[in-house]
């Protein structure tokens, strides 16, 4: 079993790549290539969340990582008192870190 502190750094990590990655993805080019799309058959729908994802992935890693801030370890969890990893901690890991001692699934 993971510590509560490596948990949180491992997840830090993790975020903080994917925040990393989605930040230098060429926004313009993305939706060039959406229009170029246009008129193959994509549905209204589906296109709509590809116009959306690159910032919608932007924003949603900047609030992990707030989220993250709020429960950092020192010897408990700042935000909420306990020493094991938190719910909250505990909930993001289970998306994050599939491997690790969660029993949650994403179905």
């Amino acid at each position: 079993m993971r510590t509560s502190a490596r948990l949180h750094t491992e997840l830090t990590a993790i975020i903080d790549r994917a925040y990393d990655a989605t930040d230098r993805a060429d926004g313009p080019m993305i939706r060039a290539l959406l229009g170029d799309l246009a008129g193959t058959g994509l549905d209204q729908r589906t296109a709509a969340f590809l116009s959306q994802a690159h910032q919608l992935a932007l924003d949603t890693t900047a609030a992990l990582t707030s989220v993250l801030d709020t429960h950092r370890f020192g010897s408990c969890c700042s935000e909420c008192g306990t020493s094991d990893p938190c719910r909250t901690i505990r909930g993001i890991s289970e998306i994050f870190i599939p491997s690790s001692d969660a029993s949650h699934s994403r179905a």
